[in-house]
This record gives structure tokens, C-alpha cells and sequence, in this order.
């Protein structure tokens, strides 16, 4: 399987560099049209093109979307855009019509091309279609993607969040949750994290069964630990199985350590739960 790529959301400058300072591997963002998240802040030529020098310094992709659904008036001024983008030396752009993805082999043939959420790929008949014409990323339906997710519940756990629950969540304001995709778009993995005043409590860590010992729990737990501290939260605290013991040292390897057990918390099969807790106020108590 390929390395998992982290990649964040960057509708401004100031959004691009947060993401690029807690370590994004890549980020994607949007020029002043042919984007669909017109309400963000988005990038003029200048500041794509500052933008990209800044990424390419630090050794940090940029996706760009194209992923309107251009009119014809439109797709006569995209060819200039997307040469733009090739000078630029922009790593992909993220398109849904298959005359985008013409024109940008045609006038980018070094941008890869990556097929939007918006394409609403649901079987791989579609995504291979997509590979022939010549993508060479799929980023499947929303909706796919949180059944997948609830799968992965199912897979990984004896007591799995419903899709329900999983949906509740992800509409909860105070949550937030990643998910990791493989080479092919789907999902490898994901994390939850839930955070009220200056405390995070995170809710679940999964990952795929053949995607497993790659470091892709890690990475990310990694993306809570440096939200926590680049939010000055003051603990971070989850609940793991006692007989977990890969989960346990992962937490471990990164500062938690165990303050409690809440009894017979699991079921199937009945089950401790270790309560482990990372301090971040640098206020930790030691054996001295």
C-alpha cells in the first residue's frame, strides 16, 4: 500500500500555513474560480503563486481544485488556468467533469489529476473508468465514505458504532473526525475527537486490517496531538481495551500513560478499560 498522505483543506493563507506548521503532507486549495467553495477566502494568481513556493520549500504538495462544472463561456478561459498551474508546478488538481480532465492533460501534463467527491464515485466501475481517461486518484462519495467508516467499526471493534452514531458525531460541532485514505481513495483508517473548554477526549482510533503496521494509527494520532497543543489544550484523554497492547505502547510511545480503569467498561467480551492521559500543561507530576 502506498504511504498515507495527510491532507488538509487551505481556503486562505493563514489556513494553508496552520496546516503546513502541524504537518500536512499536502494541501488543497482553490484559485478565485473554477473552485466549488466559492465562501472561502481562496487564492488570487499572486498568492497561489506564493503559496506554492512556500509548499514546495517545505516539501508539501498543492492540490488545486477545478471541480466546478464549467459552462462552455468557462471552459474557454480554463485552458489559460490550467497552464498557469503547470508553470506554477502544482502537484494535482481536483476535477469532476471529464472535459477538465481533457483539457488538463492537454494543457498540464504534468498536474496529475485527482476526481473529486463531487463525481459521486460509488463502484469501482466508475473509478476505473476515471483511471483510463487518465486519473490517477479517485476520491470517492461522501456517502460511501462513512459507510466505509461504519465497516471499519464493524471490523475493528466488538461493540461498533452504528452508522447512526457515526453520523450523529460527525454533526456534532464539537467533534471532529479524520479519516485516512489508501492509494485507491478508500478509507484505511480513521480518528474521532471530541473537545469541550480546554480538554479533548478521543473516540475512537481504527484501521483497515491489511492496512495495519504502517504507522497510519500514528499519524493520526499525531494530527490530535499537534491540534492539542497548537490549541493549548491542557489534557488529552481516551479509553483502550486492557488486553490491547499494540494500542496501549502507541499511546504510550507518544505520553500517555495509564491514571485509571473503569470496570467491565466493554462488552463482548466483558472488558476493563484503561483510562490513559496525556498532560500537555508541562505540569506532569514525576517520581522525584
Amino acid at each position: 500500500m502506498n504511504k498515507i498522505e495527510l491532507l488538509a483543506p487551505a481556503g486562505d493563507m493563514e489556513r494553508l500555513q496552520m496546516a503546513v506548521a502541524y504537518g500536512a503532507d499536502a494541501v488543497y486549495l482553490a484559485g478565485n474560480t473554477f473552485g466549488m467553495r466559492s465562501f472561502a477566502g481562496n487564492f488570487s494568481p499572486e498568492e497561489l503563486k506564493t503559496a506554492v513556493e512556500l509548499c514546495r520549500a517545505l516539501g508539501v504538495r498543492v492540490h488545486v481544485t477545478c471541480n466546478t462544472m464549467p459552462r462552455n463561456d468557462e471552459t474557454a478561459r480554463l485552458p489559460q488556468w490550467l497552464e498557469y498551474l503547470e508553470e506554477l508546478g502544482v502537484d494535482a488538481v481536483i476535477l469532476a467533469d471529464v472535459g477538465v480532465l481533457a483539457l488538463t492533460k492537454r494543457h498540464a501534463p504534468h498536474v496529475q489529476c485527482h476526481i473529486s467527491t463531487q463525481a459521486s464515485i460509488v463502484n469501482y466501475q466508475s473509478a476505473r473508468a476515471w483511471h483510463d481517461l487518465g486519473a490517477s486518484r479517485v476520491i470517492l462519495a461522501r456517502e460511501l465514505s462513512l459507510d466505509e467508516v461504519a465497516e471499519l467499526e464493524r471490523v475493528c471493534f466488538p461493540d461498533p458504532w452504528s452508522r447512526n452514531m457515526l453520523k450523529e458525531e460527525l454533526e456534532n460541532d464539537l467533534a471532529a473526525f479524520l479519516v485516512a485514505l489508501d492509494g485507491q481513495g478508500a478509507v484505511a483508517g480513521y480518528a474521532g475527537l471530541q473537545v469541550v473548554l480546554d480538554e479533548g477526549y478521543i473516540l475512537n482510533v481504527a484501521v483497515r486490517p491489511d492496512c495495519r503496521r504502517q504507522g497510519v494509527a500514528g499519524q493520526l494520532l499525531q494530527v490530535f496531538l499537534d491540534f492539542a497543543k497548537g490549541n493549548q489544550l491542557a489534557f488529552l484523554t481516551l479509553e483502550v481495551r486492557a488486553s490491547n497492547y499494540p494500542a496501549i505502547a502507541l499511546y504510550g510511545s507518544r505520553g500517555f500513560r495509564g491514571v485509571g480503569r473503569r470496570k467491565n467498561y466493554y462488552e463482548h467480551p466483558k472488558e476493563d478499560a484503561v483510562i490513559m492521559t496525556l498532560d500537555l500543561t508541562g505540569e506532569e507530576e514525576t517520581d522525584e
